[in-house]
């Protein structure tokens, strides 16, 4: 959900057993074939990863922002893409 001024990302997850955090990434398009990641902010996972929970993260530095990456960082260290969401009227 994007706003004027900030941006609000929400995901809820069913169990997040074997999850340590998410990793949001702020990506800028300056060139159109390359993503440059302006910063990464970690939210570390609910204490119980049995039960669903809902997330949700507020950037309102979204000056030269084109897109948000979700990542899962796993307790072995893995990372992996959720998703990707590109804001509209940007690059």
């Amino acid at each position: 959900l994007a706003g004027d001024r900030a941006v609000t990302l929400t995901w809820e997850t069913q169990h997040h057993e074997g999850l340590r955090a998410f990793v949001v990434e702020a990506l800028e398009n300056s060139d159109p074939s390359t993503w440059n990641i302006l910063r990464r902010t970690i939210l570390p996972v609910a204490d119980n990863g049995e039960s669903s929970f809902g997330y949700a993260f507020v950037d309102e530095e979204t000056e030269n922002v084109a897109a948000y990456r979700l990542l899962a960082l796993t307790t072995d260290g893995f990372l992996a893409e959720v998703g990707s969401f590109p804001l509209r009227g940007k690059p």
